[in-house]
């Protein structure tokens, strides 16, 4: 859409707005009221320039008399509005946004907030990109938030569409380090592995059966420990460990740690 206004024309009865179809100009509203100083054009096609044209008319009797037309207005219409923006992967450290391709669009621009006003990270000058991978984020923490809009280049000016919905992301813990064996015996292990400064707890799995299986998850960042038992002499045992970052009722998980193969004692 575009809002066209003038100023009133005292001494008309009314106006006759045209708009040029790319082969005449074509008539899309009379006003009957000179009190009317503007119209909303709607039902136009996203970024692209339409002309505009007006003029005032006067009655006598049975006769109508125009105006000379005004000069010719051109507008140019906004790209259309962002679709399908959201989370497509995420780390402890970044973030993959992804949306829609624009096909309105010359480009688009990508803002982040940081707590007092919208920064821009990136003006994407081709509408074909659709992800972005935000970097140098913190680990384990809440509420960063994104939107993104599209603009349409004009000779050297920028137009821009309406911003998306806000994407909001909470980052994953960072990795655990340090696993390793503390102690084994013929029938238990002890693990052990770095305190995660970024944890809510972790989440620590045996491959048994061909399959990876919980067999704990302690909820304090603070353990740092667990003694498997129940083990058979001479085996060899696979385990791993990830932590992970509690917001609200969910449970958010960093990446696995290495494989460890353990084989305990006769």
């Amino acid at each position: 859409s575009v809002n066209l206004q003038w100023n009133k024309n005292t001494s008309a009865n009314g106006y006759v707005l045209d708009k040029y179809d790319g082969s005449k100009w074509v008539t899309i509203k009379t006003f009957t009221s000179n009190a009317n100083t503007s119209f909303n054009v709607t039902g136009l096609k996203a970024s692209t320039t339409f002309k505009f044209r007006i003029k005032a008319y006067k009655i006598y009797d049975i006769t109508t008399v125009y105006s000379a037309y005004s000069a010719t207005l051109s507008a140019n219409t906004d790209p259309s509005g962002m679709s399908g923006f959201k989370v497509k992967s995420k780390t402890s450290t970044s973030v993959t946004l992804q949306w829609n391709k624009n096909t309105s669009a010359t480009g688009y621009e990508l803002q982040k907030w940081d707590g007092k006003k919208w920064t821009t990270l990136a003006n994407i000058a081709q509408n074909s990109a659709t992800t972005y991978t935000v970097r140098n984020l913190k680990a384990g923490t809440a509420g960063y938030r994104f939107r993104i809009r599209a603009y349409k280049t004009y000779g050297s000016t920028k137009q821009y569409g309406s911003w998306s919905n806000e994407v909001k992301v909470n980052t994953n813990p960072y990795g655990v380090g340090g696993f390793k064996v503390k102690s084994l015996s013929s029938t238990n292990v002890t693990l052990r592995w770095n305190k995660g400064t970024t944890a809510s707890g972790y989440q620590l799995q045996q491959y048994k059966s061909g399959k990876w299986v919980t067999i704990s998850a302690p909820d304090k960042a603070t353990t740092v420990s667990y003694t498997v038992n129940g083990l058979k002499a001479n085996t060899s045992y696979k385990f791993r460990i990830r932590a992970y970052k509690t917001y609200g009722s969910t449970k958010q998980y960093g990446s696995w740690s290495n494989e460890l193969t353990v084989g305990t004692k006769n």
